[in-house]
């Protein structure tokens, strides 16, 4: 399949889980919420901050990158961007979800982050 192909998929659902964010969020009262919306929100949120990660990531890439100096770009660089965006989609919902919990100081916000820090350093011992 075209490189191109997977970036719209990626971007369309992104719009989507965008949409579904905003619709929670303008839709819904937080304190009157059940569970399922709150988990809804945090969901939608994360899918959508995952896609908008990842493209960036892609877009940067293609800018600054390896794929400047002419070569042709390939799913792993793809695969890269996501996952990193993900890693980064986990931290900001992570932190604001430990927050809403009341639980976010400064020692679960460093644990949060040396997790996503570890997984992202085994994820490159691991590709080598």
């Amino acid at each position: 399949m075209d490189f191109k192909f997977f970036l719209a998929g990626i971007a369309l659902a992104t719009i989507i889980c965008l949409a579904s964010f905003l619709i929670i969020f303008y839709s819904f009262d937080p304190f009157e919420a059940g569970a399922a919306i709150i988990f809804l929100f945090f969901l939608s949120l994360f899918l959508s901050l995952v896609g908008f990660f990842g493209l960036l990531g892609v877009a940067l890439r293609m800018v600054f990158g390896r794929a400047r100096d002419g070569r042709k770009f390939s799913g792993s660089f793809l695969k890269t961007a996501l996952r990193q965006g993900a890693l980064l989609s986990f931290l900001l919902t992570g932190a604001l979800w430990l927050e809403s919990l009341e639980w976010l100081n400064w020692i679960t916000g460093a644990i949060l982050l040396m997790l996503v820090i570890s997984f992202e350093a085994f994820s490159l011992k691991k590709g080598r």
